[in-house]
C-alpha cells in the first residue's frame, strides 16, 4: 500500500489502483516508482485472483509485455506464475522483513529463499563460500553499491545512483542571485556520493556521512558567523531544521517530522519558489524601509517649517495626511 507509481503523464496512484479490471496486469511505460520518483522502463501492476495484495513489478525493458515481465519474475524468484503469495511477502517483490537492525539492511524470504540485502560487510557476514564477487565491482564515482546474497551465497551487487534534477544548478544560481552567500551540502549519504553531487552543483562546502547530530553541528557552526537557512525533507533533517534560523521543509513528499520542525513548508517539490520568495522578501523589505525613511523625512521637514511659523496648523495637518497617502501608495508597490 505504500508503493506509488507515477505514469508518464504525471498522474500518481497507489500501485493497487493501477491494476486493470478483474485484477489483470496493467503495464505503464516510462513510469516512476515510489516517493523517490525513480524512473524505470516499464512498471506492471497486477492483482490476480489468488493474490493477497497487488504487486508492482519493475523492468528496464520498456518493450517487454506485461505477461513477459510477470513470467520473468516468476521464473527468477521461483514464484508460481499465479503469484500465490502465501509466504512472508511484504516488500516489493516479496522481501519480508524478519529483522531490521539498521534501516540500510534487510533480510527476508522471497519465494521460499533466504535473501539478505545491504552493505558489503553485512552481506559477507551472512554468506559463505566465495564472496569475491562483492569486491570485484569498482563502483563509479557518485554511486553506492548494495550487495545481495541468496540462500547464503553472494548473488550480485546493485549499483545505485541518484539522478540530479535538471533544474538543480539553475535553482542554486537563482538562490545566489536572491542573496544567498554560501551554500553547504550536508548529506547523510556516503561521502563519495555527496562529493560527486556537490562538485557537479558547485556548492561551497560538501559534508557527507552525516548523522542527524552531525547536521545540527554543521548548522550551529555556520550560525556562528551568519544567519542560516536549512532546507530538508527527511526525518533525519528535522533536528537541523529546528536548529537553523529559518527551517524550510519540502512538504510535497517529505517526512511529516521535517514539516513539523520547520518554520516554512514548501507545498511543491521544487526549490525555485524558495528563490522567488527570497527575492520577494528582499524587495518588500527595501520598499518598507524606503517608505519609513521617506515618511519620517517629510514629516520632520514639515515640523521644522511649522516651527518657524511658515506652516499653519490646518495646512500642516493636511500636509501630514498627504505624506501618509504618498507613503501608503509607495508601500503598495510591494504587491506587484
Amino acid at each position: 500500500g505504500n508503493i506509488h507509481v507515477t505514469a508518464a503523464d504525471g498522474e500518481t496512484r497507489a500501485a493497487a489502483a493501477w491494476v486493470g479490471k478483474g485484477g489483470r496486469a496493467r503495464k505503464l511505460r516510462a513510469a516512476e516508482v515510489t516517493a523517490g520518483r525513480h524512473k524505470v522502463g516499464a512498471v506492471v501492476c497486477v492483482h490476480a485472483r489468488d493474490m493477497k495484495a497487488a504487486w508492482c513489478l519493475a523492468a528496464s525493458n520498456a518493450e517487454a509485455t506485461a505477461r513477459e515481465i510477470t513470467n520473468h519474475y516468476a521464473r527468477r524468484w521461483t514464484i508460481e506464475p499465479g503469484f500465490r503469495d502465501t509466504k512472508d511477502l511484504r516488500f516489493g517483490m516479496g522481501l519480508g522483513v524478519l529483522r531490521i537492525a539498521d534501516p540500510q539492511r534487510r533480510e527476508g524470504t522471497v519465494g521460499g529463499r533466504r535473501v539478505a540485502i545491504g552493505g558489503d560487510t553485512y552481506v559477507r557476514n551472512r554468506s559463505h563460500g566465495d564472496d569475491a564477487l562483492i569486491g570485484s565491482f569498482a563502483a563509479p564515482a557518485g554511486t553506492m553499491s548494495v550487495a545481495v546474497a541468496v540462500d547464503g551465497v553472494v548473488a550480485g551487487v546493485i549499483l545505485l545512483q541518484d539522478q540530479l534534477r535538471e533544474d538543480a544548478r539553475s535553482t542554486l544560481d537563482a538562490l545566489r542571485a536572491a542573496g544567498i552567500e554560501r551554500i553547504v551540502l550536508a548529506s547523510g549519504d556516503m561521502d563519495n556520493i555527496a562529493q560527486a553531487v556537490g562538485q557537479s552543483l558547485g556548492v561551497d562546502e560538501i559534508l557527507g556521512d552525516l548523522t542527524p547530530e552531525g547536521k545540527v553541528a554543521a548548522v550551529r557552526r555556520e550560525a556562528e558567523s551568519r544567519s542560516v537557512m536549512m532546507v530538508g525533507d527527511g526525518v533525519n533533517d528535522a533536528p537541523a531544521l529546528a536548529a537553523a534560523d529559518v527551517g524550510v521543509a519540502m512538504g510535497a513528499r517529505g517526512a511529516a517530522a521535517s514539516s513539523e520542525a520547520a518554520g516554512v513548508v514548501l507545498l511543491v517539490d521544487q526549490l525555485l519558489p524558495l528563490a522567488n520568495a527570497l527575492e520577494i522578501a528582499r524587495r518588500t523589505r527595501a520598499i518598507a524601509l524606503q517608505s519609513v525613511f521617506v515618511g519620517l523625512g517629510l514629516s520632520i521637514a514639515g515640523m521644522v517649517v511649522a516651527a518657524f511659523g511658515y506652516l499653519p496648523p490646518v495646512q500642516g495637518a493636511l500636509l501630514q495626511e498627504a505624506i501618509d497617502v504618498v507613503v501608503i501608495l509607495n508601500a503598495l508597490r510591494a504587491l506587484r
